[in-house]
């Protein structure tokens, strides 16, 4: 799939690295799965900024099948707890995904994060309070759900590599060294919120929500 030009839906080129892995993954797929351009492209977006529901989903612990994720208390709410990042969506539903940084970016005064923080406040969410599933051996009940899930985090994997930040071993963080910058930008505030289903979300201008 040639990657797009930044249109109504649809960001633009990132990295070369973060786009051959998804490359990678649309090739493994089905033609029948993927049977669009758009479809495809779609993908790509739930990639590079998108968001799997986690309220509503039962998940897995030590084995054992624990009740639905409730939805939280607060909306508009994200947070970061080992590598996992979930969103409070402003109907206080959560969504998470693999974070551009183990423990959340902490930016010094004057700047602000890239990548899947950076669109998040740039879409007005703002850093708070959310439990964040995933984060400590949970994983979802629904396979399905779930290989999807470790895909999308294995993105967030290549994007805290180029950032130059360890994925794997004891990772300890120095706040007195300045962050680094997520790999690609935010998403143009412009294109529209996306959500497919009770499945994704993708953050955007919630004035132009698009449902699939």
């Amino acid at each position: 799939m040639p990657v797009p030009a930044e249109d109504e839906l649809f960001s633009a080129y990132t990295h070369p690295q973060l786009e051959a892995f998804i490359q990678h993954v649309i090739t493994l797929i089905p033609p029948t799965a993927l049977p669009t351009v758009e479809s495809k492209q779609l993908l790509r977006e739930f990639f590079l900024y998108g968001f799997m529901r986690a309220s509503g989903q039962g998940f897995l612990w030590m084995g054992k099948e624990i009740e639905p994720l409730q939805p939280a208390t607060e909306g508009g709410v994200f947070h970061t707890n080992n590598g996992v990042l979930a969103v409070s969506d402003f109907d206080c539903e959560v969504y998470i995904r693999g974070g551009d940084s183990y423990q959340g970016y902490f930016p010094r005064p004057g700047q602000k994060p890239l990548g899947v923080e950076g669109t998040l406040l740039n879409s007005g969410y703002r850093q708070g309070s959310v439990f964040v599933p995933h984060s400590n051996g949970d994983a979802f009940a629904d396979p399905k759900r779930e290989g999807l899930f470790e895909v999308l985090h294995m993105f967030s994997t290549q994007v805290r590599n180029l950032r130059g930040e360890p994925t794997s071993g004891l990772i300890i963080k120095d706040f007195r060294e300045p962050e680094p910058p997520a790999p690609y930008g935010i998403r143009n505030p412009k294109l529209p919120r996306i959500v497919i289903g009770d499945v994704i979300l993708i953050p955007g201008n919630r004035e132009k929500t698009v449902l699939f």
